[in-house]
């Protein structure tokens, strides 16, 4: 299972048409991709029929946008409810307001533990593939609070639909979903704005051998963890990914040839080509690969890299020096 904290600004519009009354937009931003959006505001007073609610009730003080929400007991409380493959849900984001916080899991897994805020709602948003799931949100109180009474609500409970290729997903873009038996693709919105060398610096007799030879699709990580566990320290093209933190993700790597070969399939949704201020250079964008020349004669000096033309059309090149300087792109599985 996979899925993301998510951001965007088009379901703070779509909750202004729904609610007369706005909530606080929160640190984080919704998620982009929303068609048909299924809400539960808990307005008519109850539950839906088809929920596990456990120690939860409707609360008719106040709300998200009206004057419902769900509050749990002061010893705690579990609420669950289901989704089939066919509701083609890949999205939720829901509300909390008050003192505490609820741990939220999808499949028994748990995905964040959310603290709310007295004074303001606070939004949180999750994404995951297509297919059926069980939401769970769990109150537990410290022993301390289970004699008062409890000052947590949970409201506006929105379903969303349509993550795709394209979509931004777990701290990027989609480059490509899973797929019998391979792990799909995320790439960084940007490619990093400095250029860097692919070895550890820009002086040729300093190259080694790092045997990162491998081209294929879902090979990229172990290429890069090769050149980083070869080259160690520095500010080089492996490295820079290896060490990115970005979004919440540290997992980051150089793109194999096979797994570039797919982000530029799909470039028109991932600001292929870069935007205004990148440099062309002999006629396009070069970035590196992860992959190293596998002829024993070259792999030292040598690695690939893929260079983009005004048109977004792609070739590979694999006679530059790994002393060059060319972007980088990072990239993840999910």
């Amino acid at each position: 299972m996979t899925r993301i904290f998510l951001k965007s600004v088009q379901i703070l519009v779509l909750l202004s048409l729904v609610f007369t009354v706005g909530c606080k937009k929160d640190k984080d931003d919704d998620i982009k991709s929303k068609e048909s959006p299924d809400i539960v505001t808990f307005s008519d007073g109850k539950i839906p029929a088809s929920w596990q609610a456990d120690g939860w009730n409707v609360d008719n003080t106040e709300g998200c946008g009206n004057n419902f929400s769900l509050t749990p007991s002061a010893t705690g409380g579990t609420l669950i409810c289901y989704k089939t493959g066919t509701d083609n849900i890949n999205g939720i984001q829901f509300y909390l307001k008050g003192d505490g916080s609820i741990s939220f899991y999808i499949d028994g897994e748990k995905e964040e533990e959310c603290l709310a805020d007295v004074n303001d709602w606070i939004k949180f948003s999750f994404t995951f593939l297509t297919g059926e799931h069980e939401y769970k949100w769990e109150y537990s109180p410290v022993e301390s609070l289970q004699k008062r009474d409890i000052n947590l609500l949970l409201d506006s409970i929105l379903f969303c639909r349509n993550v795709n290729v394209g979509s931004y997903y777990k701290g990027g873009i989609i480059v490509c979903l899973p797929e019998n038996g391979q792990p799909g693709l995320i790439a960084a919105p940007t490619s990093f704005s400095q250029t860097y060398t692919w070895s550890i610096d820009d002086v040729s007799d300093h190259c080694v051998v790092t045997y990162a030879f491998e081209t294929e699709y879902g090979k990229g990580k172990e290429n890069t963890e090769k050149i980083v566990q070869v080259q160690g320290e520095g500010n080089y093209a492996a490295k820079v990914c290896y060490d990115l933190d970005l979004n919440g993700y540290t997992d980051w790597f150089l793109p194999s040839i096979g797994e570039y070969q797919k982000m530029v399939e799909v470039g028109d949704k991932l600001n292929f080509p870069p935007p205004v201020g990148y440099t062309y250079i002999h006629g396009g964008l070069y970035h590196w690969t992860s992959s190293e020349d596998n002829n024993p004669l070259y792999a030292r000096y040598y690695a690939w890299s893929g260079k983009i033309n005004g048109q977004g059309q792609l070739t590979f090149e694999a006679n530059f020096l790994k002393s060059s300087t060319w972007y980088v792109r990072a990239v993840r599985y999910f």
